[in-house]
């Protein structure tokens, strides 16, 4: 290796270095040195593809990394980083095509896939999101986000069962996150998996026992069984936590009705007509 290609490759880390650090004016400074000494340069160009892609340049962003494939039309890497680029841009048909691309030229890139799956999910092609979510699931990095999303796309095209499969699988592996346990519980609920909702529920206030939805979750499968009493306790608890959401006071107004107190159920609907608080 000669100076000329000692001193381009000092450059061209330290302009890596820029980049990443996020001095993108000295990194932007030296990638164009680089380019200026060697403008056929496909990594640099697509570098400051990515660069002006921080910048929010995006059809200049489109332009160097478009050159770069132009000079190496077979790096996954630049194909996925059009695809991002377009997808910023909305232009989403075009985006799809460049991460298949990528795809093809490297099937193992689950960044790719991924990025695929969800672009799928945005355009409402809950067909295609769920192909590309199962082989996201094959990958154990990625198979609790990839059965959440399946459990997701599921319950959008209202297929409860395949929805309730994949939550219980994420809840699973994940039974520490209350958003995973919320989305579960909720449709635990909507299935009139009872049962189900309260071991789960019980389970997770362990973990969040602040968290006023759970125990709104609770109660409500506990009022589903008629047992009213234990659904109150639950509500009330859940009213303690957070008495802004109006919603609570109508299911709190149930559990008194279910008790037989109805003047304390009307002061809890007075409470919800009037958006919370007693």
């Amino acid at each position: 290796m000669n100076h000329f290609d000692d001193t381009l490759l000092a450059m061209m880390a330290e302009a890596t270095y820029y980049h990443e650090s996020g001095k993108w004016p000295e990194a932007m400074a030296l990638y164009r040195r680089i380019l200026d000494v060697n403008p056929r340069n496909p990594i640099i160009l697509h570098a400051l593809g990515l660069l002006h892609l921080e910048f929010e340049n995006h059809d200049d962003a489109l332009h160097h990394i478009d050159e770069a494939i132009a000079l190496d039309p077979k790096s996954a890497l630049f194909y996925r980083s059009y695809g991002n680029v377009l997808l910023k841009k909305k232009r989403f048909d075009e985006a799809i095509g460049a991460y298949q691309i990528s795809l093809y030229l490297d099937p193992k890139n689950t960044d790719t896939l991924e990025n695929l799956a969800s672009l799928y999910r945005e355009k409402d092609d809950m067909l295609s999101a769920i192909a590309h979510y199962k082989e996201m699931a094959t990958y154990p990095h990625l198979a609790s986000k990839a059965h959440f999303c399946l459990a997701e796309c599921f319950y959008k095209m209202g297929f409860f069962d395949d929805a309730l499969n994949h939550y219980a699988e994420v809840y699973a592996a994940m039974p520490f996150s209350l958003h995973v346990t919320l989305r579960y519980t909720e449709l635990l609920l909507q299935t009139r998996a009872y049962d189900d909702c309260l071991a789960v529920t019980r389970h997770s206030l362990a973990y969040y026992p602040r968290s006023p939805l759970l125990h709104h979750h609770k109660a409500k499968a506990l009022f589903y069984q008629k047992d009213y009493e234990s659904a109150l306790q639950a509500m009330e608890q859940a009213l303690h936590l957070s008495n802004q959401d109006a919603s609570l006071y109508y299911d709190y107004a149930q559990c008194l009705q279910g008790l037989g107190d109805h003047a304390s159920a009307e002061k809890a609907m007075k409470a919800f007509r009037a958006g919370g608080q007693r």
